[in-house]
């Protein structure tokens, strides 16, 4: 599920989570734009608050294979 989805479903804005994970909202909007992607740290940040529905895959729009 990629970051958007996922906000909108909490009902949480960029500028909350960014308060929460140390970012500005403008960073966050990149994040969820695609116009610059979170590095290592900030991709972990993104994973544990979101409990694994976020991905690093999200952001680069990667889908998972299911296994045969």
């Amino acid at each position: 599920m990629d970051l958007k989805n996922w906000l909108d479903r909490q009902g949480i804005t960029a500028a909350e989570i960014g308060r929460r994970l140390g970012l500005s909202e403008s960073a966050v909007s990149r994040h969820i734009s695609g116009e610059r992607f979170p590095g290592p740290e900030i991709m972990a940040e993104y994973v544990k608050y979101t409990h694994g529905e976020v991905t690093a895959g999200d952001f680069y729009r990667v889908r998972a294979r299911r296994a045969a």
